[in-house]
């Protein structure tokens, strides 16, 4: 180290000598004060006392579970194990010592005091930007932590090592490289530690915002009626990831969609998860836990949100990562019928979405209707409600919900809802000032008013109050207190608390609040209102367009104090409500703002939030008149990138805007540039399906590579084909993503009919493979585009190749149940033009002969391309994944082509055991009928019967009738009898036990069936198993009865119909284990009390 000496600065070398005085001396030093408050042979007792004490202090995030688990380790306990943040927390907590959050006044020399200077000294060189010290810093500190660590030491041997330190030359004994980095760890693991006990309280605060939110959705359920789309969607969730509620504010989707939720999570032991974006899904997916994710208005409110569209689209291939085809987490998303149709709205077929359309094919009927009334007002009301008020308001089952909550109740709110809701805010500004204030905040906040700004006593929510109040010529003495007082007690039939914010009641309310009050306070509304709130709802009148719903026009004396705002937003950043709002789509409009602007001295444009441009935001909605006039002023921006490192020509080429692409192309040649995921233009314009796009980037670069090797003769139209191949660089043909996706990969898997046959003419690379060593033909194969399918095979594609899981096409296309494919890839493609009737591929093949490539001469002998019997990493077979997923058809081809249906995989697992563990009658009866062994186990013992008995009544008396073995026991002698009585399955258990099942078979733990029950609380089982002779005392040798079961887990009601059948309270196998010693220790006093008063029957 006499090397690095020299090369130091003073002030660096000051930094190192303080952080080994910090690091290596103090720790010892407040150890040994530690050790004289807790001697070392008490402190394993001392927090064992204090354990419920420090555990509560871990739930208060005060330290980690990596130190709670140094505190109570497994074997034996040292404080040599704790670092200086661990002692000072017991210090803190179980001592008289006084600590100071703060670095102590010089006069405090207590032990408290001096402590408190070493962590607050350690924290500050720890925590150093530059790792620098200067000299009067290093003296101050030095003498301050020199004499703290010498008062708590009392040792001579600490102030001879202090006075070493101070004069060494930081060579020999000490390793500065060794110094640097223990800082650095510290550093690292303080860090580390502040990020745990963050997501540790995140996740507690999310638990119980989850809980109250549940405990909400519980109480407004109770007034739910059940209809028949709610029964649909409950019952298409069986098998489809997801079901989208489409339908307009107000119809009740939102109140459905919890109703279901509830309904799984009671029934089916679903956690339900409320996101807002992909990256939620990312965060809270657990693949342990049965999982149904809400997502309410997936893409926006009132106007689509382009933004959050395009965040499900660029995170697509992340939630599609996390789920595998017999994934158990479903999705329940709603949208508005408008945002619905959208072309914006994104594509999410990785969660196999089945719609439900409210406005539709599942509207709800005139009785459904009626009973939600009669749910919710008062009966006489609700029958003179006229059927024709169904037809005319979508929103009826919010009228009812906001009638049950009106002070004063009119018959005629059924009539003229909208009016009278509009009345009754003016109602509000000749009455309650306040109250009509609170409503224009809430509105001009864009129904999110954040209750700090009651708070801030800001010159601007003064200045805005001031301006309503002037504008809307309100006549009363109005204060922010008051204001929020009329939010939080006046205004429940308007506004509600949700969390941080005030919001409308609903979304259809805010649409009605806002029409009455932005034509009261327009010049407020575009000095104040919120960005969001200009861009869905103001319309210019000028523009002679009719407006949406609910959108306000903006008289035309405004329109140019309108601009000068946009000119505000534009210098601050926000892009999408401006060059994106609900008025670009108009021509007229267009051409006015760009008239406007062009007279704007804009001095700065900021990104927005998502680092977008306006040349960005025109390029993504294809606005070729903004694009053209922002690549003349701010030429800049064509190179500047998103938040997702996405260029202009990018997210034109993303969205199909031809001409956009077109005219960035004279501006920004460069095709190789590589965006988000290092995607290229021409990647994600083959993903989308945009071939003329995928063509221009190929003449673009065919001219490119012209260029480069000085060719002269330069075209602007298309090249043919053969100019292509010889222009265009093989490598943007085959440019992959980051995880190795080509181009045709993304073509083939959305199926992309017309993209494809132009990459496979342009000899791109079609056996090439991803990451996951998955090629074109399985992607095509994934999503069941046969079509693109035939086109691969039909040029030459590999028919069998293998991807990481050991998978192949064929492999594939039976997990997913694609009939089509299947023959396809097994027979050929003439079966398939004569026998399945797709318009598609049959139009493919007659528009393209050469397609037309018999695979043999027979057209039905089986390809022998195709490996019948290739396993995938876990040693299935195409036949145990049609199995596993239900997929009769398949299974019943596989049959009938001769494949072995008592395969075993790695586990043993044959293709009947997958049917009957899931349930899938069907497939059983078939398999058994073709000669599946029906008491074949698998490598755990567990026979078909073992896995049926779980819930699948049909399967086990198909397996009865079939004469398995009822008493066949698992390796841990577990019997289907045990399985049927744990899960509570009454019919199964008396099928079993009538056809001869051993009623007190006993586990190699010594439990009967009847322990099962008992423990498990399934008194249904319990009482008929003991109807039929069950013996309620029989336990084998170390094994527990049942009535000790039900005690230890605290089931009233099964001790109860033990007792009844005479069960022993004193059986056990040693004292401890009685059941009222059991019922003790689990704190269950209602079964001692019930033990006890057996106990005195007894001696009686």
């Amino acid at each position: 180290m006499e090397k690095c000496g020299p090369q130091l600065r003073d002030d660096i070398i000051r930094y190192l000598r303080l952080a080994c005085l910090l690091l290596h001396i103090a720790p010892r030093a407040l150890r040994r004060h530690f050790d004289h408050e807790f001697h070392p042979d008490q402190l394993q007792a001392f927090l064992i006392q204090k354990q419920s004490r420090i555990s509560e202090l871990k739930q208060r995030r005060c330290i980690t579970q990596t130190q709670y688990e140094l505190l109570y380790p497994a074997g034996e306990l040292s404080s040599t194990n704790f670092d200086m943040t661990l002692m000072i927390f017991l210090l803190r907590n179980f001592t008289d010592l006084s600590f100071s959050d703060k670095l102590p006044s010089d006069h405090l020399i207590d032990p408290g005091s001096d402590i408190s200077r070493l962590g607050h000294y350690r924290n500050v060189i720890v925590h150093s930007k530059d790792g620098c010290v200067s000299e009067d810093e290093f003296h101050t500190i030095w003498h301050c932590v020199s004499q703290a660590i010498e008062r708590l030491a009392q040792e001579p041997l600490c102030n001879g090592e202090i006075s070493s330190l101070l004069v060494s030359t930081l060579s020999g004994s000490i390793d500065v490289a060794s110094i640097q980095q223990e800082v650095n760890q510290q550093r690292q693991l303080d860090e580390l530690t502040e990020r745990v006990l963050k997501l540790e309280m995140e996740n507690i605060n999310r638990s119980e915002i989850r809980r109250k939110t549940i405990s909400n959705w519980l109480e407004e359920d109770k007034k739910f009626v059940e209809t028949k789309i709610s029964e649909l969607i409950t019952e298409t969730l069986t098998k489809p990831k997801a079901v989208i509620l489409v339908g307009h504010p107000g119809c009740g989707k939102s109140a459905t969609a919890k109703h279901v939720a509830l309904k799984l999570q009671k029934e089916e032991g679903y956690e339900i998860e409320e996101v807002d974006q992909p990256d939620d899904i990312v965060k809270y997916y657990n693949s342990k836990t049965k999982q149904l994710f809400l997502i309410e208005d997936i893409c926006g409110k009132f106007a689509i949100d382009q933004q959050k569209a395009d965040q499900w689209t660029e995170n697509y291939s992340k939630i599609e990562k996390l789920l595998q085809p017999n994934t158990i987490n479903k999705f329940l998303i709603t949208t508005r019928v408008s945002i619905y149709k959208s072309e914006c709205f994104p594509r999410l077929t990785c969660l196999d979405i089945q719609e439900c359309n409210f406005a539709g094919t599942s509207k709800l009927s005139n009785e459904e209707m009626r009973s939600i009334a009669l749910s919710y007002i008062p009966r006489d009301t609700a029958v003179g409600i006229d059927d024709s008020t169904f037809d005319l308001f979508p929103f009826f089952p919010l009228m009812c919900k906001l009638y049950s909550n009106m002070t004063e109740q009119d018959p005629n709110f059924f009539k003229y809802p909208i009016e009278l809701i509009q009345k009754e805010v003016n109602d509000i500004k000749q009455r309650h000032g306040s109250s009509f204030v609170a409503l224009c905040l809430l509105v001009l906040h864009n129904n999110a008013l954040d209750k700090q700004i009651f708070e801030s006593n800001s010159s601007s929510i003064t200045d805005c109050v001031e301006m309503i109040i002037r504008e809307t010529k309100v006549n009363y003495d109005i204060s922010l207190v008051k204001i929020e007082q009329s939010l939080k007690h006046k205004l429940h039939l308007f506004v509600s608390e949700n969390g941080s914010e005030y919001v409308a009641i609903h979304d259809k309310m805010f649409d009605i609040i806002s029409a009455v009050m932005i034509p009261l306070m327009f010049k407020c509304v575009i000095k104040f209102g919120n960005s969001s709130l200009l861009s869905s709802r103001i319309q210019l009148r000028s523009l002679e367009e009719k407006p949406n719903d609910f959108v306000q026009l903006l008289p035309t004396e405004l329109e140019s104090t309108y601009f000068d705002r946009l000119h505000l937003d534009i210098e601050q950043g926000c892009h999408w409500d401006v060059f994106g709002n609900i008025q670009t789509r108009f021509i007229q409009y267009r051409q006015l703002f760009l008239r406007n602007l062009s007279k704007m001295q804009i001095k700065m444009i900021t990104f927005g939030n998502d680092g977008s441009t306006p040349l960005f935001v025109a390029a993504y909605k294809g606005y070729q008149d903004f694009v053209e006039y922002l690549v003349d002023k701010f030429r800049e921006q064509i190179f500047q990138r998103d938040e997702h490192n996405r260029s202009p020509l990018y997210i034109a080429c993303k969205q199909g805007h031809v001409e956009v692409v077109k005219y960035l192309l004279l501006f920004d040649k460069d095709v190789y540039q590589l965006q988000n995921r290092n995607c290229t233009p021409f990647y994600i314009s083959c993903q989308m399906g945009h071939v003329d796009i995928a063509q221009l980037l190929f003449q673009q670069d065919s001219i490119n590579q012209s260029e480069r090797k000085k060719f002269k003769n330069k075209k602007s139209a298309l090249l043919k084909k053969d100019e292509i191949k010889k222009g265009a660089d093989d490598n943007l043909i085959n440019k992959p993503m980051d995880t190795g996706i080509t181009p045709l990969m993304a073509a083939a898997y959305n199926g992309h009919t017309d993209v494809v046959p132009f990459l496979l003419d342009i000899d791109v690379a079609f056996d090439s493979a991803d990451h996951n060593e998955s090629t074109a033909l399985h992607y095509a194969c994934l999503n069941n585009h046969a079509d693109i399918v035939l086109l691969l095979v039909s040029h030459g594609a590999e028919v069998d190749p293998v991807d990481q899981k050991n998978q192949t096409p064929f492999y594939i296309s039976c997990c997913y149940g694609h009939m089509d494919i299947i023959k396809l890839l097994l027979f050929g493609n003439e079966p398939i033009k004569r026998s399945i009737g797709s318009k598609k591929i049959t139009s493919l093949l007659s528009d393209n002969p050469s397609l037309f490539v018999p695979f043999s001469h027979h057209s039905l002998q089986i390809n022998k391309c195709v490996d019948l019997y290739v396993k995938d990493v876990g040693g299935d077979t195409a036949l145990h994944a049609a199995c596993y997923n239900g997929h009769f058809e398949v299974v019943k081809l596989l049959i009938q082509i001769g494949m072995n249906v008592n395969i075993g995989n790695c586990k043993g697992q044959t293709p009947l055991l997958m049917a009957c563990a899931n349930g899938f009658f069907n497939i059983a009866k078939l398999l058994i009928d073709n000669n599946a062994n029906i008491n074949q186990s698998d490598n755990e013992k567990f026979t078909p019967l073992l896995y049926a008995s779980n819930s699948n009544l049909d399967t086990v008396e198909l397996l009865i009738k079939h004469n398995c073995d009822i008493n066949a026991k698992n390796c841990d002698d577990i019997t289907a009898l045990h399985k049927a009585c744990s899960n509570g399955h009454a019919q199964i258990v008396d099928i079993l036990v009538g056809n001869g099942a051993n009623i007190n078979a006993c586990d190699r733990a010594g439990k009967t069936p009847l322990f099962y029950a008992a423990r498990n609380n399934k008194l249904d089982v319990i009482e008929l198993l003991l109807s039929r002779g069950a013996n309620v005392n029989y336990w084998e040798e170390g094994g527990v009865t049942p009535l000790q079961g039900a005690c230890k887990y605290g089931h009233r009601d099964a001790v109860v119909s033990l007792l009844k059948y005479n069960a022993d309270v004193n059986a056990a196998r040693c004292p401890q284990l009685k059941p009222i010693i059991l019922a003790k220790e689990g704190g269950y006093y209602y079964i001692v009390e019930i033990l006890e008063e057996q106990l005195k029957k007894m001696k009686v």
